[in-house]
């Protein structure tokens, strides 16, 4: 669902959803399974699946018309995987798992401020970066603003922020990461090294 009704439904509005099924054992080790293109009134399945505890994780494509109202999110909705609630698959009589994408009203504004940086394996790794991965950008309050991703340098960028405190976090299912709050001011307008 994206706000009140499942993607294209009851009006097609050139939305295409992005499902991952995640199968979790104990607690600590989260393998992808699965992943399925849909459009359909909303409906994502997965068939064949063996028993078990999974996490689904959806997100709309970078084309679709809603692309920037919703943030990718976990069942029922969540942002992190860390706080997404599990699929308890024990028979073929699980037909239902809505999944209710996280909202944003947020508008980027023509401010002048940017934030930007790289994604690192770990302090250790040094050039070990990550691409493709999630990064979310979150007000003072911690209300979601927007995402990026991360190019094939492991680099990310929110541009024309209004000038404030910001918290980044990146979201890489099965992986622990930190939160960071920024500061950008008049002084400091621009802070691309994080």
């Amino acid at each position: 669902f994206i706000g009140d009704h499942p993607i294209n439904n009851p009006v097609f509005e050139n939305d295409t959803g992005i499902a991952y099924l995640f199968r979790s054992f104990d607690n600590d080790k989260i393998i992808p399974i699965d992943t399925i293109e849909f459009y359909n009134y909303g409906y994502y399945w997965f068939k064949e699946i063996m028993e078990g505890e999974y996490l689904v994780k959806t997100k709309l494509s970078q084309n679709s018309t809603h692309s920037r109202n919703f943030l990718p999110s976990y069942y029922t909705n969540e942002l992190l995987w860390e706080n997404a609630n599990k699929i308890i698959l024990a028979d073929s009589n699980f037909y239902s798992a809505n999944l209710y994408m996280v909202s944003t009203d947020y508008v980027q504004e023509n401010g002048v401020g940017r934030i930007g940086g790289h994604v690192f394996q770990n302090e250790k790794s040094g050039n070990d970066v990550y691409q493709n991965v999630e990064v979310l950008l979150f007000n003072e309050e911690g209300l979601p603003l927007i995402y990026e991703y991360t190019n094939e340098f492991g680099e990310f960028e929110f541009d024309k922020l209004e000038f404030g405190t910001y918290k980044l976090q990146t979201e890489v299912t099965g992986k622990y990461s930190l939160s960071r709050f920024i500061t950008i001011d008049e002084t400091t307008p621009v802070i691309d090294t994080i």
